[in-house]
């Protein structure tokens, strides 16, 4: 491909040497460049592409997409742009012949529920006999292919690269989670999406943006591309917003909750042995998920899968066996023991909050012992949040570490226990997770409840730029032995 053909006209305005050369490929990590590629400096959360671009060369990158003019080296090809990040989503779509126009693309965007919202729709959709990816927090997913995603929603050039060995695959459905950095920082900005599902909002990394309000524009933006088949949560304040906005603006949407008057309500949730029913207008629905939070994620994959004409019987058979989302209210199998220990991914009060009330639901006399730790160098505010939700709702916390990153795990505890300590909630600190998580199960019996939280299908912990093995999972069962059997 010429590399003149990647780019807008108006990117096209600003050039050091010869854009009508063919290129090999595109890059934007200077450590995986080769011959013939053009290197994008991307401006990133914590690096800037500008200080690889000598690496890039190094590696054969014969032409640099730049915002930030430089020295420059006889024989490259330099194309200055405003913005680096929005030529490379362009670009990424082009190169690999606009692929998300060849697959029915699905956007799911909210604070909590994105993953399981996403496995209920491949489920039903499957069920229904489509091809079914998933690009999202358990990575990209598709064709009995399961490949690991630094990011929940990845780059622009990984996003369009995935679509395309989708579309060569015959997939007819690619449903996306799309968090709130990708939409703030241009990385889907040209994938064609066919439609949208809004979960919820809640507090949430408001590290990274200034407020809660510029939290939810960025994930309005997902709801201005051209959708076809749009689903809210309008009992969500943020959702019902939403919704209000796109009916001013004439948009196909559906508008769902228990509490409010959408197109469809929820009604009579019963959780019975291991099944939950619920009524969705004049359906009855038995489905195997657990909680009131999963059934409202469940309803926005029957809502979109019934507006792409999926018949509701094969709705409501689906509904029955939807695949265990790893991580989430997920409960481990110990062989031979009866002990309940659930892993949930739970990382916002919200989260914990939802996950806690439905355990509170089903427990009958039994108590709940929740052992979780927050992440470091994120959003600080949400820490005495979660320490409250835990202390109010559950029997006995362990505030533990999470991901510490490149924080003193000590003083993330410290901001989690100044929430816990305005309840009455009876808690006790351990760092050490392994510890934490070992102590949690001598606290419980057969009727009690322990629930692990806020690292789900995580396999490591993020400690110091490292990520060190812990599979929680494999931990679980180890100590089980250690514990519980001869």
């Amino acid at each position: 491909m010429k590399l003149k053909n990647l780019f807008r006209e108006n990117d096209l305005t600003d050039i050091v040497g010869d854009i009508d050369i063919d290129i090999e490929g595109i890059c934007c990590d200077s450590r995986i460049c080769y011959p013939g590629c053009v290197f994008f400096a991307v401006i990133g959360y914590s690096q800037d592409g500008h200080d690889y671009i000598k690496n890039a060369m190094d590696k054969g990158a014969i032409a640099v997409v730049r915002s930030e003019k430089a020295a420059e080296i006889d024989g490259i090809t330099y194309i200055n742009v405003k913005d680096t990040r929005t030529a490379l989503s362009y670009a990424s779509s082009i190169y690999y012949h606009e692929p998300s126009h060849k697959i029915k693309v699905i956007g799911v965007t909210g604070t909590n529920g994105k993953t399981s919202t996403s496995y209920y729709l491949r489920s039903i959709l499957e069920y229904a006999g489509k091809k079914v990816g998933i690009i999202g927090t358990l990575g990209a997913l598709y064709n009995d292919k399961n490949i690991h995603l630094e990011n929940t929603t990845p780059e622009s050039l990984k996003i369009h690269n995935l679509i395309n060995d989708m579309v060569q695959s015959k997939t007819e459905y690619v449903i996306m989670e799309v968090s709130s950095h990708s939409l703030a920082m241009n990385r889907v900005d040209d994938v064609s999406f066919h439609g949208g599902i809004f979960t919820n909002l809640s507090r949430d990394h408001l590290d990274f943006h200034k407020n809660i309000d510029d939290y939810f524009n960025a994930k309005k933006k997902l709801f201005q591309f051209d959708l076809k088949n749009i689903v809210i949560n309008i009992d969500d304040e943020y959702g019902i917003q939403l919704y209000e906005m796109l009916r001013k603006e004439g948009k196909n949407v559906v508008g769902f909750g228990k509490n409010s008057s959408g197109e469809t309500r929820i009604k009579n949730i019963i959780r019975k042995d291991n099944f939950t029913e619920f009524e969705l207008g004049d359906d009855q629905f038995t489905s195997n998920v657990w909680g009131e939070f999963n059934v409202y994620n469940l309803v926005s994959a029957i809502e979109l899968a019934k507006n792409e004409g999926i018949e509701m019987e094969i709705i409501k058979n689906a509904a029955i066996s939807l695949h265990q989302v790893p991580g989430r209210m997920e409960k481990l199998s110990l062989e031979g023991l009866k002990f309940n220990i659930m892993i949930d991914y739970a990382h916002t009060s919200d989260g914990l909050e939802s996950v806690l009330k439905s355990l509170n639901n089903s427990i009958g006399d039994g108590k709940i012992v929740v052992v979780f730790g927050c992440g470091g160098d994120r959003d600080k505010g949400k820490r005495p949040q979660m320490g409250e939700v835990s202390g109010r709702l559950s029997d006995y916390t362990i505030i533990t570490s999470d991901n510490p990153r490149w924080e003193n795990p000590s003083d993330i505890i410290k901001d989690i226990e100044e929430g816990i300590k305005k309840t009455q909630g009876k808690y006790e600190i351990i760092e050490d997770r392994y510890k934490a998580i070992k102590k949690g199960m001598t606290l419980i019996g057969e009727e009690d409840i322990l629930l692990i939280a806020g690292k789900g299908h995580e396999k490591f912990q993020s400690i110091k730029g490292e990520k060190i093995p812990f599979d929680e999972y494999v931990i679980v069962n180890e100590l089980a032995k250690e514990l519980f059997r001869p």
